[in-house]
């Protein structure tokens, strides 16, 4: 799975007949995608990547070559899957209060819990 943007400075037009990219101020840069010619999958999936800036795609999925090719010629970019949060490792005796704080945002483990005396020995 990966994660499409539109890449800051590509200018896109969704038109009935195609979707046209743009980048570029000296060296300009073009491609016109004929909808009619394309698969109604990657017709949706452009649209809804036009609408929310973002879309992820499995490498499965048969449309992702076409995204790759975009990215390749600089219309699109890939950003990093943000699942992961950050992880804190607290004293015990602080655990209640920095959970409470923080809530859900990141990961907090208590440091007996991270770092058990049978895995120093």
């Amino acid at each position: 799975m990966k994660n499409f943007d539109i890449r800051i400075g590509t200018q896109t037009i969704d038109n009935d007949t195609e979707f046209i990219l743009k980048r570029g101020v000296i060296h300009k840069n073009e491609i016109v995608i004929n909808k009619e010619e394309s698969s109604k999958e990657f017709v949706s999936t452009f649209k809804e990547l036009v609408k929310k800036k973002t879309i992820t795609i499995s490498s499965e999925d048969a449309i992702y070559n076409d995204f790759e090719t975009l990215t390749k010629f600089g219309f699109l970019t890939i950003s990093k899957n943000q699942t992961l949060k950050p992880l804190l490792i607290v004293e015990d005796a602080l655990f209640d209060d920095v959970k409470s704080y923080f809530q859900e945002e990141i990961e907090i483990l208590s440091s007996s819990e991270f770092l058990l005396k049978k895995d120093i020995r």
